[in-house]
């Protein structure tokens, strides 16, 4: 087959939706790591029979990213949160999690890694949300040559 298959992580959030929409036009196969496959059906309707798939995926288990990873084309990490709360942690999904993904994409020769940041990363910033950005970009440089960083605005 040669259908390219783009994996989204954090593929049921706003942008990922959009996303999976203009990808699977495009006759992309799309699958979306999530710890809640039944929770994101409303998923499935975005492209052909069979074109979104939806794998149950824990980001904090190794083994699980790289079978969400196999066979894939392009990896594109949407993932990121505003606020951290008692399971999620700015240091895990924004600097630990993009360096794990990184350093996968890098073993198993995956063409490109799409990373959303976010607008206004820099060394100088206070804010423990910036600063775990900014290391999970340095991260992501360090692992793998082939990634793209995106830092979009409201």
């Amino acid at each position: 087959m040669n259908q390219k298959i783009a994996t989204i992580f954090g593929g049921s959030g706003f942008i990922g939706r959009h996303l999976i929409r203009r990808l699977t036009k495009r006759d992309y196969r799309i699958v979306v790591p999530t710890r809640s496959p039944h929770l994101s059906v409303f998923l499935k309707p975005l492209g052909g029979s069979g074109q979104v798939e939806l794998i149950k995926t824990n980001i904090y288990d190794t083994e699980d990213i790289k079978k969400a990873l196999q066979n894939s084309n392009i990896v594109i990490n949407l993932i990121g949160i505003l606020y951290e709360s008692r399971k999620q942690k700015f240091n895990y999904i924004h600097s630990e999690f993009p360096n794990i993904l990184s350093k996968i994409c890098s073993e198993q020769n995956l063409q490109k890694l799409v990373h959303i940041s976010a607008l206004g990363v820099k060394k100088e910033h206070t804010s423990k949300y910036m600063q775990s950005k900014l290391q999970g970009e340095k991260n992501i440089q360090n692992n793998f040559n082939s990634s793209t960083i995106l830092r979009p605005s409201v």
